[in-house]
């Protein structure tokens, strides 16, 4: 009898095993015409610091996009991104001069910017190159998506897929990817690249499908001078932390989750021995995406 039970648990084991995809097997996995949908949250807040000024501002943003894939070649992967609905949840500005005790002067465009919002959804504006692994070969971005000043609506397009190494995957397994993350209100720096470092962390359950579990990780600093003076500068600090749950059985993103932190200032010699700071912008940014499964 117990040698019966434990034939029939070595069966169990077995099936369940065969049918888990190998290692070494993250790719992307479309199909020409496909749709794909995502809800997406957004959040932002940021405080700009600057001569007399304070300026702060909250943001979120609530919706779905639409991965629609144009072609499928050999080893590339052309595709879409439509926003198909943009609603704004939260949407605060304030402005504090720091002479005036301090007081705050609220600054309300909610309605106008959602306003905006509205103009560019459903359409084509963001579209993307890759090949199987995910590396990126082309980025197209309409002038209507770069003009955006409170959110870069393509790096929320970016978050559906990552890159992913030649070399066989497994738990543990880690890598890194250079990204280029647009600041938004950035002034004088609009990009910066960044090494992202990815691990393998767990296998799960995500969403009801069999996922490996990635953490993603970004340390960054670097100055870019400014002028012709030594002591004229713009310092970035940034920071994230992200987990995103890929299915080798899709061959897609399921869900990610994430959360960057930016700190710009920004020195200007004077004529003194040491640059003063003229201004300072942190920013702090938090997204999530899910997928949408048809019933």
């Amino acid at each position: 009898m117990q040698n019966r039970f434990l034939v029939v648990v070595f069966v169990l084991v077995m099936s369940i095993l065969v049918t888990l995809p190998a290692a070494g097997s993250f790719r992307y996995n479309f199909n020409s015409g496909e749709e794909i949908r995502y809800q997406n949250i957004f959040k932002i807040s940021s405080t700009m610091e600057t001569n007399n000024l304070i300026v702060g501002s909250e943001l979120e943003l609530f919706g779905e996009l639409v991965q629609v894939i144009r072609e499928v070649g050999e080893d590339n992967i052309s595709f879409a991104v439509i926003f198909d609905s943009l609603e704004t949840r939260a949407f605060k500005q304030t402005m504090t001069t720091k002479n005036s005790s301090d007081r705050s002067y609220p600054i309300n465009q909610k309605d106008e910017f959602q306003g905006v919002l509205n103009s560019i959804l459903g359409r084509e504006l963001l579209s993307f190159l890759i090949d199987g692994k995910g590396n990126l070969l082309e980025k197209e971005v309409q002038e209507e998506l770069r003009n955006f000043s409170h959110v870069n609506l393509s790096s929320l397009g970016q978050q559906i897929f990552i890159s992913f190494p030649e070399e066989e995957m497994d738990i543990g397994t880690t890598w890194e990817s250079k990204q280029e993350f647009t600041l938004p209100q950035g002034g004088n720096i609009r990009s910066i690249n960044t090494d992202v470092k990815y691990t393998v962390v767990e296998r799960v359950e995500e969403e009801g499908i069999d996922c490996y579990k990635i953490e993603a990780r970004i340390e960054y600093w670097g100055a870019t001078p400014l002028g012709e003076e030594a002591n004229n500068k713009v310092e970035v600090k940034h920071s994230g932390l992200g987990f995103l749950y890929y299915s080798p059985e899709l061959g897609r993103l399921v869900r990610s989750v994430t959360s960057q932190n930016y700190k710009v200032q920004v020195y200007m010699d004077q004529g003194e021995k040491n640059p003063i700071v003229e201004s300072v912008l942190e920013i702090r940014m938090d997204n999530s995406i899910k997928l949408i499964r048809e019933e």
